[in-house]
């Protein structure tokens, strides 16, 4: 990102910053490198991650960011479907419903059981 300039656009993704660390910490930090990156003006970037605290990027940086999520919909108690679409704003089940949340961390877990 530092090498992005008027010439040398850049397309930066990052999927699970500080993956393994404590959830806090890890949303501090990416918190922290999003308003850092707001310096690089030529570098579109997308962070991909599971912690509440970068969505308040968005209102807090007066929408130099913005909030996206793949569209999961329970289609019937603990069994979801993907609909690999994305959808504007954060995916607030995620954070505000931790029953929903367990469920799904089920779903898929048993999901990846059964592919290994």
């Amino acid at each position: 990102m530092r090498q992005s300039d008027e010439d040398h656009h850049m397309l930066v993704l990052i999927d699970e910053p500080y993956k393994g660390t404590v959830d806090d910490e890890s949303a501090k930090r990416i918190y922290t490198f999003g308003k850092n990156s707001i310096a690089y003006s030529h570098a579109l970037l997308c962070i991909a991650t599971h912690v509440k605290k970068p969505i308040f990027l968005a209102d807090e940086t007066n929408g130099v960011f913005g909030n996206y999520h793949s569209v999961i919909r329970e289609i019937f108690w603990g069994y979801f479907e993907r609909l690999f679409k994305i959808q504007k704003g954060p995916a607030l089940w995620w954070f505000e419903d931790e029953d929903k949340r367990g469920r799904f961390i089920d779903w898929i877990g048993a999901k990846s059981v059964i592919l290994d």
